[in-house]
C-alpha cells in the first residue's frame, strides 16, 4: 500500500516481504525498534534517497500489475 501511495517503504524481511518489495524499499533483518526509526528518519532527512525508494517502488508497482502477474501465473501454468 505504501508504494501505491507513494511513501518510502520500510519493512521487516519477514514471510514474503522482501520479495513483494523487490529491492524497493529498506528491508530490516530484524525488529529492532531503534534502528525501524533510524530508517524511517533517513526517508525524510535524506530526500534523494526518499525520492529513489518512491521512484523504485512505482517500477515495483508496475511489476507487480495485475495483468502482467496474470500473464507469468499463465506461462508457469503453461495456460
Amino acid at each position: 500500500e505504501a508504494m501505491r501511495f507513494r511513501l518510502p517503504v520500510v519493512a521487516y524481511d519477514a514471510a514474503a516481504v522482501g520479495e513483494t518489495m523487490g529491492g524497493a524499499g529498506i528491508l530490516l533483518a530484524r525488529k529492532d525498534l531503534a534502528e525501524a526509526a533510524e530508517a524511517c528518519a533517513l526517508t525524510i532527512e535524506r530526500p534523494p534517497l526518499r525520492r529513489a525508494l518512491i521512484e523504485a517502488g512505482e517500477r515495483r508497482i508496475a511489476e507487480l500489475a495485475t495483468d502482467l502477474v496474470a500473464a507469468r501465473t499463465r506461462e508457469v501454468f503453461a495456460l
